[in-house]
């Protein structure tokens, strides 16, 4: 009888180990799967936030360019101040 006893020890034993070298793998494919995870939403916000980057470096650009051709065609004369209060006040409505 003991020899049955010792058996099932060793049964249980190496259905043990089995189930210790599963879930060591599943804990490993789990790990693997966040990490891939975290990963993909840092790239997500990377590229929001060269999304961002551009939209304000484009505007930016824009607003330069306005004003240096404001100046520019104010200093030369060919925009009367009445019309040229009319340019701002329609570009400001179109912002």
């Amino acid at each position: 009888m003991a020899d049955l006893d010792m058996g099932k020890k060793e049964n249980l034993i190496v259905h043990i180990e089995g189930l210790q070298a599963t879930i060591t793998k599943r804990n490993e494919r789990i790990s693997q799967l966040e990490a891939q995870i975290a990963g993909e939403g840092a790239d997500e916000r990377e590229q929001r936030a060269l999304k961002k980057a551009h939209r304000q470096g484009w505007q930016e650009c824009a607003s330069h360019l306005m004003e240096t051709t404001r100046q520019a065609a104010f200093a030369l004369g060919q925009v009367r101040k009445d019309a040229f209060a009319e340019y701002l006040k329609s570009e400001s409505a179109d912002v």
